[in-house]
């Protein structure tokens, strides 16, 4: 192309990236469109808190045993868990046991184009009690956080039910 434009001088800078972005096919996004699902941004914040819940554990086990154990080699034995880092670090297992799972039962539902009433209030029921379930399990709460646990696994079958 550039020695197109010696050997024709009508050829422009705005002409050349003309050229390079239809060879290259590429396309623009329609900003108006909505580029994401429910379900996904759904999944997308569930990520967000799977991040949240790796540091959360982490920021209680620093109080717990200070930042120079944290930072240093940890050659020393490991202190014990305090009740609030372990139970966080628990809560932190459970969600990432069933993350997995949501997930891909979202992609699939997206993919296939399945999405509807059912996968959207699924998806919602799973990330407000994955959501909930974090404080209830901090604290202690035995039966009401088995029940939101629940909550969470009747989202991911609603999300499933119109892929099986």
């Amino acid at each position: 192309m550039i020695a197109s434009m010696v050997a024709n001088p009508k050829e422009t800078p705005s002409s050349l990236h003309a050229h390079y972005a239809a060879r290259m096919s590429l396309t623009i996004i329609d900003e108006t469109e909505d580029a994401m699902s429910f379900e996904l941004t759904m999944l997308a914040w569930t990520l967000v808190l799977a991040l949240v819940q790796v540091l959360l554990p982490a920021v209680v086990r620093n109080r717990e045993v200070g930042l120079r154990y944290q930072a240093g080699p940890r050659d020393a034995a490991v202190p014990p868990l305090g009740k609030l880092s372990g139970r966080l670090m628990h809560a932190q297992s459970n969600l990432f046991e069933m993350l997995p799972v949501f997930a891909i039962a979202v992609l699939v539902v997206h993919v296939t184009g399945r999405e509807n009433a059912l996968t959207h209030y699924g998806a919602l029921a799973y990330f407000v009690a994955r959501l909930v379930y974090v404080p209830l399990y901090a604290a202690g709460v035995p039966f009401v956080r088995s029940l939101v646990w629940l909550v969470s696994i009747m989202g991911i079958v609603q999300v499933l039910v119109p892929i099986i």
